[in-house]
């Protein structure tokens, strides 16, 4: 149940299969007309299943693929951690879901546990397509923090004017969900953490060799002061590093996370043909210039 949804279990008469239907407030027509759209173009077997959907006096109604396993943050909540090799089997997951997506020329943009439901088999599908954007032709300016996504697994440049989203601002994402995964909590805050110091973090921390404490202040974490954290071998501590890079003209590329030795020996194979992001490489050549500047 959400702010203005709520989502039933149900079937078809004289059918076996069980849908999931959700129930949305007609206020949110236009992002659900948007979400609709997004949903009737995708055809992979990790994006949650469309199936129909209709309108009454108060209300609109989709009915879509239901998922037995719940989702990533609740899984998250019962267990406290995942081992590694569970880490690596959701990853390729949902490494899988997003290069689908930017093969498609879309951002999700909102990346997060509770967005991937994990079906009867254990295969992650991903869902709430709201916020999903084609690739950007001008810098975010002034949108409004809250359509610009989720802040805590938001992209430093995502907290700017000039930065805006691409491929590397979901890969910082896909970074934040695997680090979760592994130690049980976020790597910039936690729900306490108000969002002035969230941004602070998320721009100076290294979470992968000095994790944030419950709690804790960006000073406590710097000067090591911290609380057990479940450890990760130098392959995930690697392409955490990789994903959680603070300038996104060097966050990676599909190439170099396909090949990460993390994934082995079940590598992806990196997209064949991606659009471009003209924009984006725009602003990470004048991130570029600006930083000569200062060091010479």
């Amino acid at each position: 149940k959400g702010e203005f949804s709520q989502v039933f279990k149900g079937r078809e008469k004289k059918k076996i299969e069980y849908v999931a239907i959700k129930r949305i407030e007609k206020s949110m027509m236009s992002k659900v007309v948007s979400e609709v759209q997004v949903m009737h173009k995708l055809s992979c077997a990790h994006m949650l299943k469309f199936h129909d959907w209709y309108e009454t006096r108060n209300n609109l109604w989709l009915i879509l693929e239901y998922c037995t396993g719940g989702d990533l943050e609740a899984l998250i909540k019962q267990d406290g951690h995942l081992p590694e090799t569970s880490v690596r089997i959701f990853g390729l997951d949902i490494v899988a879901a997003i290069k689908y997506m930017h093969g498609e020329g879309m951002l999700h943009c909102d990346i997060r546990p509770c967005n991937f439901l994990v079906d009867e088999y254990g295969i992650l599908k991903l869902s709430d397509f709201k916020n999903v954007r084609k690739i950007p032709k001008e810098p975010l300016g002034e949108t409004p923090m809250g359509s610009r996504g989720t802040p805590d697994y938001m992209s430093p440049e995502l907290f700017t004017e000039e930065g805006m989203h691409s491929y590397q601002s979901d890969f910082w994402a896909i970074g934040v969900v695997l680090y979760q995964l592994r130690r049980g909590s976020l790597p910039f805050g936690d729900e306490n953490t108000l969002l002035p110091r969230l941004i602070e973090n998320v721009r100076t921390l290294d979470p992968v060799h000095n994790p944030l404490p419950l709690n804790a202040t960006a000073e406590e974490s710097k000067s090591g002061d911290r609380n057990a954290h479940p450890p990760v071998t130098a392959d995930l501590a690697d392409l955490l590093q990789w994903l959680l890079e603070k300038n996104p003209a060097n966050r990676g590329n599909w190439e170099a996370i396909c090949a990460h030795p993390f994934w082995q020996p079940h590598n992806p194979v990196p997209p064949s043909k991606l659009p471009d992001q003209p924009a984006f490489d725009a602003y990470t050549r004048n991130l570029e210039r600006a930083q000569s500047v200062l060091f010479e």
